[in-house]
C-alpha cells in the first residue's frame, strides 16, 4: 500500500474531515457553476482553471503528508505539484477579478504579464530547487527547506 494506515491514522481527524469538505464543496461548486453558465465561457473556464489549481494546491499538499517519510521521494513530488499550483491560484483569482468587475479589456496587458509571470513561477518551482529545496520529515510533520525562491511566493 502506498500510503500507510498508520500514517493516516496519525493525521489529525480535523485535517483528514476539512479535506473532504473541501473537495466536497469545491465539486459542488464546480457543478453548480457549469449548470448555470455555458462552458465556453471565459468565466466558467477560469472558474475551472481556479478550482482545479485549489485542488492542486490543496490535494497535493496533503498527499505529501500521506506519502510520509518511509516515502520521502513521493512526498516531494507531492509537494511540487502543490507548490507548482500556488502561482496559478492567483493568476486565475486575479483573471476572474477582472471578469467579474468586467475590467478585462481594461487591464489586458496587465492580464498578459501576471500570466507570464505565473507560467514562469509554476514551470521554475515544478522543475528546479529554486523555491522549494527539499523536505524532511519530524514527527511525522513536514519540514520544507526552502530554496532562494521562496520569496515570490
Amino acid at each position: 500500500m502506498f500510503f500507510s494506515t498508520d500514517l493516516v491514522q496519525s493525521l489529525p481527524f480535523f485535517n483528514q474531515l476539512l479535506i473532504i469538505v473541501i473537495n466536497a464543496v469545491g465539486f459542488s461548486l464546480i457543478v453548480t457553476f457549469l449548470n448555470h453558465n455555458p462552458l465556453r465561457s471565459p468565466l466558467t473556464l477560469v472558474f475551472l482553471g481556479l478550482s482545479l489549481s485549489i485542488f492542486g494546491w490543496v490535494d497535493f499538499a496533503y498527499l505529501a503528508r500521506l506519502a510520509g517519510p518511509n516515502q520521502i521521494e513521493a512526498a516531494e513530488f507531492f509537494l511540487r505539484i502543490a507548490w507548482f499550483a500556488t502561482p496559478f491560484v492567483f493568476m486565475f483569482a486575479y483573471i476572474m477579478s477582472t471578469l467579474i468587475v468586467g475590467a478585462s479589456q481594461k487591464f489586458r496587458i496587465t492580464t498578459i504579464l501576471v500570466v507570464l509571470i505565473s507560467v514562469v513561477l509554476g514551470i521554475v518551482t515544478g522543475i528546479t530547487d529554486f523555491t522549494v529545496d527539499g523536505i524532511n520529515f519530524v514527527n511525522q510533520n513536514v519540514d520544507i527547506q526552502y530554496g532562494a525562491g521562496f520569496l515570490p511566493f
